[in-house]
């Protein structure tokens, strides 16, 4: 800026602010108060209703919230929007400033009142029932309050599988920061999002969430809502580095299933207590409790093929990561045997398993098949099938390493990492990341292997674990 202009512009401002200064009609409350009086009714009040919420939320959570029709709610967001006074975010949630959210909710007692708590509890309870109901594998049951009935379909249906995890993702931090109006609404959200329609990663909030979650269930739900959240606050705890009250956590559920004689649960806990134990190092305690599992699934009638495909395949990758590829290779015939027209939710896990216990006994081409077949079966699934996506082709990252390709093997390494950057826990995401900077090191790119590195040591600190990931 030439110094005549830059003269002038100071000048300009040191006016504008001696003539302002002590103004309060100038202040920023002022301003904003103006904008809110050029407000239509519906604006207004869909303004303090999202200042009221507890997180981001969309149109169709605003507007059950507001009691106002979703085209009107739209309407309305839009003038906010244009208005400057709410945010849109690229994923369609909604928010505001905090110098914002502070002038919604004056006058105010920083809560949605109750019956708009109400509506907004029952749209969630209900797009959540919605969700899970679409989303494989059928993991969980599920199930509606005796004498809850869901509120009008004031929207459209979410369309398939891949809608429902994306709307589960978006809506996570309002699902699990909501204040319910009721004990058991919470218990049952709760129930609908223990599976896959949320990143299992998650964060604080939704382990505060679930551990709430698990004191209502024990004092107002069933036997079978405690233990199935109790399995899951027991993954979520150690997915967050807390491993010892994760896996006590575990275990008492775990107690619980027998004293309940509910097998299983029991199984299911115990196979997620293999999981865990493996992460802390002990593969083959990992292996032993993972037999356990399989074998208390035997005993209940409740068993599905599903469990005893996911089950299977979580003892062979134990048994690879253990040394034991040859009885992980053994294992495979009889889990295929179980679902011969490979439909079966749980058939890509054992698929990805046996291709990872193939690379393991050197059978690089056999790998290899096994992972494109993996990926064929997961192409519908959409986001659903990330976890076992990213699997699979970690699966075609090693049979390139293997082949003596490290440069192609870390490309399919680090697209499996982006993946799992979504769907795994941070101690998952450092093991990946360790293999990258490996295939990294074999290609010669020693900046970028060290980038890897870096990054798996932060994640593996985040998770609670000292020195280098597995």
């Amino acid at each position: 800026m030439p110094p005549a202009c830059w003269a002038s512009w100071r000048s300009t401002t040191r006016r504008w602010r001696a003539s302002t200064l002590g103004d309060t009609r100038s202040s920023v409350r002022t301003v904003l108060s103006w904008s809110m009086a050029n407000l239509c009714p519906a604006e207004q009040q869909i303004f303090v209703v999202v200042g009221l919420l507890a997180a981001p939320a969309d149109a169709e959570a605003i507007a059950a919230a507001a009691d106002l029709d979703r085209a009107v709610a739209q309407r309305a967001l839009d003038g906010l929007v244009r208005a400057h006074l709410v945010e849109r975010r690229a994923d369609g949630c909604y928010h505001q400033h905090d110098l914002l959210r502070a002038l919604a909710r004056e006058g105010t007692d920083g809560r949605l009142p109750t019956a708009a708590r109400r509506r907004l509890a029952d749209h969630l309870l209900s797009r959540t029932l919605e969700a899970r109901s679409l989303t494989p594998p059928p993991e969980v049951t599920v199930r509606r309050r005796d004498g809850w009935e869901p509120p009008p379909a004031a929207q459209p249906p979410l369309a398939d599988a891949a809608a429902a995890y994306r709307w589960g993702v978006r809506n996570e931090p309002l699902l699990t920061r909501t204040d319910y109006a009721d004990p058991l609404t919470l218990v049952y959200v709760a129930r609908a999002l223990s599976s896959r329609i949320i990143n299992s990663a998650g964060d604080p909030a939704t382990v505060e969430f679930f551990e709430h979650a698990v004191e209502l269930a024990a004092e107002h739900g069933s036997v079978d809502d405690e233990l199935l959240l109790g399995r899951v606050l027991g993954t979520l705890l150690s997915h967050h580095g807390r491993y010892g009250e994760g896996l006590e956590r575990l275990r008492r559920t775990q107690e619980r299933a027998f004293e309940s004689e509910q097998w299983r649960h029991a199984a299911v806990t115990a196979n997620n207590r293999a999981i865990q134990v493996r992460n802390s190092g002990d593969s083959s305690g990992a292996v032993e409790l993972q037999r356990q599992a399989i074998g208390m699934l035997e005993l209940a009638e409740d068993a599905r093929i599903t469990d005893r495909l996911i089950m299977g395949a979580n003892l062979i990758e134990l048994l690879v990561e253990d040394g034991q590829h040859a009885t992980g290779l053994e294992l495979v015939p009889k889990l295929l045997d179980l679902d011969p027209d490979r439909t079966a939710p749980g058939i890509a896990n054992v698929l990805q398993a046996m291709g990872l216990a193939h690379v393991a006994a050197g059978d690089v081409d056999e790998a290899e098949q096994v992972a494109h077949t993996t990926l064929a079966i997961l192409a519908p699934l959409g986001p659903v099938g990330d976890r076992q996506r990213s699997d699979a082709m970690v699966v075609l990252g090693r049979v390139h390493v293997a082949r003596g390709d490290a440069a192609a093997g870390l490309a399919e390494l680090e697209k499996a990492a982006l993946i799992k950057h979504r769907v795994a826990s941070p101690l998952q995401r450092a093991e990946l990341l360790w293999e990258c900077a490996a295939a990294a090191q074999q290609a010669g790119q020693q900046a970028v292997a060290r980038s890897h590195r870096l990054e798996a040591r932060a994640l593996a600190q985040m998770a609670g674990v000292k020195g280098e990931p597995r």
